[in-house]
């Protein structure tokens, strides 16, 4: 299945920069100018800027590939700092490709972050869940009956508030 999706990940990138390469080529001093006008609130210069940005989104997003997030995902984290730094440049001291550069990076270098950190949180819980589900088995098993919420409590340190979302999710679960 793994092999499946690269397969269909490289197809959607390969036609995503064959559809970048249509777009219009950038002219000389033209960046220039658009960030003058974006500066003045041009929303066509913004959008012009986007798309001559585009193919240094998916440079940058290929870079942090392996790292959590799917290609297609790191680029669309790219695309979205993108417009994000375009629409906050406010001056010309942000109209330039190093400040543009940079907020992309830092926005996808965040989206992994935060993934990594989504996938910590979900294993920690899967853990407490399956260690409640071990303990209630022994205890049941120990006592010949189901534990009380105390003799659960005393046996993992959990609060009871703990246990109770604890069980909740793992009957939502099923």
């Amino acid at each position: 299945m793994a092999e499946v999706w690269q397969e269909k990940e490289t197809e959607f990138l390969q036609m995503y920069v064959d559809d970048l390469k249509n777009l219009e080529p950038e002219k000389d001093g033209e960046k220039a100018d658009l960030f003058t006008k974006c500066i003045a609130g041009d929303n066509t210069a913004v959008k012009r800027l986007v798309e001559l940005y585009l193919m240094k989104s998916v440079q940058i997003a290929s870079k942090y590939t392996g790292q959590g997030l799917s290609l297609a995902d790191l680029i669309q984290e790219a695309n979205v700092a993108l417009m994000l730094a375009l629409t906050e440049i406010d001056s010309m001291e942000k109209a330039n490709d190093e400040y543009v550069t940079e907020c992309i990076e830092q926005h996808s270098k965040s989206a992994i972050e935060i993934e990594r950190s989504e996938k910590s949180s979900e294993a920690e819980l899967a853990d407490k869940i399956n260690l409640l589900s071990d303990v209630t088995k022994e205890l049941a098993e120990r006592f010949g009956r189901e534990a009380t919420l105390e003799e659960i409590r005393e046996y993992t340190k959990f609060t009871e508030d703990e246990i109770k979302t604890l069980m909740k999710i793992s009957l939502d679960a099923l």
